[in-house]
């Protein structure tokens, strides 16, 4: 906070017309500039206030939606965290976390499926300052793997440095953004899947050869943990109800409805610490 001291005040002025009273006091330097975000799931309003004192804002209401939506849960208000130019330079580092490997052609180059290297220094980053996990560059890039160690049921824990990845491990505390499976049918080994993912050659549940599913994920530049399954759990594991189950869902949608309703099952502890309850309506308003 650039002012020690921030009051607001609301007050409907007519059924739809509200009115928001803001005081600035105690200033920290004489360049202090504040960034305030008005919001709900109807109304989106940022104002950047460089003085100090009382400010008045009116917010008109016309629609039935906008006054119910201001009646239940009133208007929100955020800060930013920085200042403007911090924000800014924020701003730019995030588009570099996320803008590249956006194709799944391998011809593209950056409009490709690899991760360009200045997305991943981004990403790098980001999960250290994030969740303090500090990736480390191995020597050995590449393992082969013997495939008669593979067996059904296996897991293998995917990383891709895309910015939605590291989102995903920061947002669940996970080390991995993507998850896959081995499965073997009629003896040949396949990776399982769900994909809805611009880098990928295909989408929905499906299935996809090793050695195609291998150059595949060498082009997106995935980062594969092989996570075998111990004997108790080996013993466990149903590999004829895996195959009829994969029988039943193939080609069904990626299920981001299932995702997020596997991480937020509970109204408060789901969120990473620097994302307000408050905001993820917001959020997913300002993204519709």
């Amino acid at each position: 906070m650039c002012y020690e001291f921030i009051t607001l005040n609301f007050t409907y002025l007519s059924a739809s017309e509200f009115e928001l009273d803001i005081e600035l006091q105690n200033p920290k330097n004489f360049w202090c500039a504040e960034a305030l975000y008005f919001a709900n799931t109807e109304l989106s309003h940022f104002e950047l206030f460089f003085r100090h004192g009382r400010h008045h804002m009116k917010f008109n209401i016309p629609t039935v939606d906008e006054q119910k939506d201001v009646a239940f849960g009133g208007i929100k208000t955020f800060m930013f965290c920085e200042g403007i130019k911090d924000s800014l330079e924020s701003l730019m580092v995030t588009l570099e976390a996320f803008i590249g490997g956006l194709g799944s052609d391998p011809s593209k180059g950056i409009f490709g499926p690899s991760v360009p290297e200045y997305m991943e220094k981004e990403n790098v980053a980001f999960l250290k300052a994030g969740m303090d996990y500090d990736l480390v560059e191995r020597d050995i890039q590449k393992v082969e793997i013997d495939l008669d160690t593979i067996n059904s049921g296996d897991f293998f824990a995917i990383m891709r440095l895309d910015g939605l990845d590291p989102i995903v491990m920061w947002g669940t505390g996970s080390q991995a953004g993507h998850t896959t499976m081995a499965l073997r049918f009629d003896g040949e080994l396949y990776v399982v899947e769900s994909q809805h993912a611009w880098y990928w050659p295909q989408a929905n549940v499906q299935r996809t050869p090793w050695a195609q599913w291998i150059e595949w994920a060498e082009n997106a530049s995935f980062h594969v943990s092989h996570l075998p399954l111990n004997a108790e759990a080996r013993a466990k594991f149903n590999e004829t109800a895996a195959l009829e189950f994969f029988d039943e869902t193939v080609g069904l949608p990626y299920g981001y409805h299932n995702f997020l309703y596997g991480w937020i099952d509970t109204p408060h502890d789901n969120w990473p610490s620097l994302l307000a309850d408050e905001f993820v309506p917001v959020l997913f308003a300002l993204l519709e």
